[in-house]
């Protein structure tokens, strides 16, 4: 991801920075910015999901699959941290505004990563 980050703000504005969209709020982000690599579905959901049926293994690639990996703000992740995405920032309008998240954004990148990881 980052070795992508760095070719996109390379060609973005000649700087050797990394330009990631936030998975989140849908604005840019930069190398030096308060950004964190995010499980969009956490790990914990899906270990909880998978552990009787998959190895740990098998667990880490789905939850590391490049569909459930993103960047967000910090802030967010915190807040997020091992919780479900929907219940603890989408269905809550404070947090929403708090953290300028684009709904319509949001919910894009939570229906690609359950696509990709919640039918194995």
């Amino acid at each position: 991801m980052q070795k992508e980050a760095l070719k996109r703000g390379e060609a973005f504005d000649g700087q050797r920075l990394a330009l990631y969209t936030d998975c989140y709020t849908g604005k840019p982000l930069r190398g030096g910015d308060r950004y964190d690599y995010e499980h969009i579905i956490s790990a914990e959901e899906l270990f909880m999901r998978y552990r009787a049926t998959h190895t740990n293994e098998q667990i880490a690639e789905i939850v590391n699959h490049p569909d459930n990996v993103s960047v967000t703000l910090r802030s967010i992740n915190q807040f997020k941290g091992k919780y479900d995405l929907q219940s603890r920032v989408l269905d809550n309008p404070m947090k929403i505004d708090e953290f300028g998240i684009d709904l319509n954004y949001a919910k894009k990148s939570l229906a690609k990563a359950q696509r990709a990881v919640l039918n194995f």
